[in-house]
């Protein structure tokens, strides 16, 4: 783990959604509209009653939370729609420079009956090791 404990960084990263939820929505170019932040989104990320997260996991997933939105605005294509249990999810990845370190990061929305597309999750992914540097440069934003 890196030098914030999990108590302070979910207390930063509370903060930093709770700007998010304040905001409204965020527009994203994939869906040319909006994409809104509920407690839904934090939810799943930290966990709940019924569904306990393990701390490492959390901790993973709140280290690339300030990826999720830059990766909402900036997606103009969604890599992967799945139809569970009457809901639509869909789903971007990005490869982003995240203080010199080259991330593969998934974000996670959801549908609701409304059409609204809604944040649910993000989670950092293992790079694959065949792609060249220079090709994940080309999908790189640069997050400071």
């Amino acid at each position: 783990m890196s030098p914030h404990s999990l108590r302070e960084l979910k207390k930063d990263m509370l903060r930093l959604y709770s700007t998010w939820k304040a905001q409204k929505y965020s527009y994203c170019p994939a869906f040319k509209g909006n994409v809104s932040f509920s407690s839904l989104g934090w939810n799943h990320i930290i966990g709940n009653k019924t569904k306990k997260r393990p701390p490492q996991d959390v901790y993973q997933r709140l280290g690339v939370l300030p990826l999720a939105k830059i990766i909402i605005e900036t997606s103009s294509t969604i890599q992967d729609i799945r139809f569970e249990y009457g809901i639509i999810f869909y789903s971007f990845d990005a490869v982003l420079n995240s203080n010199g370190t080259l991330k593969k990061v998934r974000v996670v929305l959801k549908e609701d009956k409304q059409g609204n597309k809604i944040f649910l999750s993000v989670i950092s992914l293992k790079m694959n090791k065949r792609v060249p540097h220079a090709l994940a440069h080309w999908h790189t934003h640069y997050v400071e």
